[in-house]
């Protein structure tokens, strides 16, 4: 049986979520320029897959991601072997939904995707085998051959110890309040 308060979860499940403070600049970014913003860096991170044709189980078929405490949702396709963000649509054929803290587990493969999916902190629905797609693609990425990763896997970890950090100051002021 894992500890429940692993990974920065409280005592009482809730695990580390973006206050209203930190989700503000995100709020005063354009749509349009958060896109393009988060299309760059997935075609930068992704480029020797999309070269090698590893994404093509994308084409045709859409994606939501939505980071729930940071108030972001966006839509995600293959098109001409680019990855294209747009805002959320309505009936994507795959929805992944999580805390801004679950994607940083999976992103620095603290925790996989069935682990999160299973404690029901990372939400999926729509086309199964789509899903499946997606989960295996991000099973099988070996960081290291990413561009950037040297750069990005300290950020990775650094995000995760502040995030875990900061929940551990609220438990306590919670605790002390009486809550």
């Amino acid at each position: 049986m894992t500890d429940p308060t692993r990974n920065g979860a409280s005592t009482n499940g809730t695990l580390p979520e973006l206050t209203g403070v930190a989700r503000k600049p995100l709020a005063w970014v354009p749509p349009p320029a958060r896109a393009a913003a988060i299309a760059a860096a997935l075609n930068a991170l992704f480029s020797a897959t999309l070269r090698a044709g590893e994404l093509e189980f994308l084409a045709a078929r859409v994606m939501n991601v939505i980071v729930t405490d940071a108030g972001l949702g966006f839509s995600l396709t293959l098109e001409r072997n680019r990855l294209r963000v747009r805002e959320q649509v309505p009936q994507p054929d795959l929805s992944v939904e999580g805390t801004v803290y679950t994607f940083l587990l999976l992103a620095s493969r603290k925790e996989d995707a069935d682990t999160l999916f299973f404690r029901r902190m990372l939400k999926t629905s729509g086309d199964t085998e789509l899903g499946l797609r997606v989960k295996n693609f991000l099973d099988g990425l070996e960081p290291e051959t990413l561009p950037g990763h040297r750069i990005i896997e300290p950020l990775l970890y650094r995000s995760l110890a502040l995030a875990d950090g900061v929940e551990g100051i609220r438990r306590r002021l919670s605790r002390s309040s009486g809550g």
